[in-house]
């Protein structure tokens, strides 16, 4: 069975994702999430253009499967008319590693991944930005994902931890201080302006980090987002406010898997096959 941008919603997802075959060697995250299903699929794969200091993901679920084709399609079409990968920035983002730097590199991504995050007020929400822009004041409501802090402690333990936004610095280091205000978590934070900007939309180019891509990961629930790379990511469903959600407990035991490989690509190619969608 081939996966098809055309094809069967529920046949391209069970291509896609393959993660519950690690789950039994993952006893690292407490709990088994309630024994559901992983799914990492595209979810909300929206283009990275929007023009407000807001979180880069509109925040929309999609209630139906006609909603998630949509969004699929939207993802593959993309991806089959995205342009020849630019030349390799000049500019490296990330200081040299040292030899306490751990080896592999693991790029998270933050709103509709890590977080999700509203103007309006929410019911308890677990941060509260304060904003000036363009001499507005305004607040940003955000919650946490479940399993967030527990994933992020561990992944730090063992990962180059480096969170890479396409929403402005002003909310999400603001933010990010607020997740992480001792800077034990993540070692590495990245902005909208180091993407790379095509014609509004924003790519996280992976070379930008100065890492070897053998061992560099970028879990994000957009995959125009690592385009240029996509054999080096791993799709997440956005997160909106699912207070069962299990998915940063899945996706962990897939990078307990990744540790101990020389070149993390061609499992990831294997598994989620991304790269046969991309005009590369």
């Amino acid at each position: 069975m081939e996966i098809s941008p055309n094809g069967n919603l529920a046949q391209n997802i069970s291509l896609l994702t393959n993660i519950s075959k690690y789950r039994d060697s993952d006893e690292e995250i407490a709990t088994e999430a309630n024994g559901k299903t992983p799914r990492a699929v595209f979810s909300t794969p929206t283009l990275h253009n929007a023009k407000n200091i807001m979180p880069e993901e509109d925040s929309q679920t999609m209630d139906t499967e006609t909603d998630q084709e949509e969004q699929l399609q939207d993802a593959f079409d993309f991806l089959s008319r995205l342009p020849p990968m630019p030349s390799a920035p000049r500019n490296k983002v990330l200081p040299i590693k040292t030899r306490s730097t751990s080896r592999l590199t693991l790029v998270l991504d933050l709103d509709e991944t890590l977080v999700h995050s509203e103007a309006k007020p929410i019911s308890n929400p677990d941060a509260v930005i304060n904003l000036i822009f363009n001499g507005v004041a305004c607040n940003v409501y955000t919650l946490f994902r479940p399993g967030m802090y527990e994933f992020l402690h561990s992944v730090s333990k063992k990962f180059e931890v480096v969170v890479f936004t396409a929403s402005h610095k002003a909310y999400a280091s603001q933010l990010l201080r607020k997740i992480d205000p001792d800077r034990k978590l993540i070692k590495h934070r990245l902005y909208r302006d180091s993407c790379y900007n095509l014609k509004g939309n924003y790519i996280k180019d992976l070379r930008v980090l100065g890492r070897d891509l053998s061992e560099v990961i970028i879990i994000d629930n957009s995959i125009q987002a690592f385009g240029y790379q996509l054999d080096n990511g791993i799709p997440i469903v956005s997160w909106f406010d699912d207070p069962n959600d299990c998915e940063l407990f899945n996706v962990h035991a897939l990078l307990i898997h990744l540790l101990s490989v020389p070149d993390v690509r061609p499992i990831l190619r294997q598994t989620f096959k991304l790269s046969r969608f991309s005009a590369q």
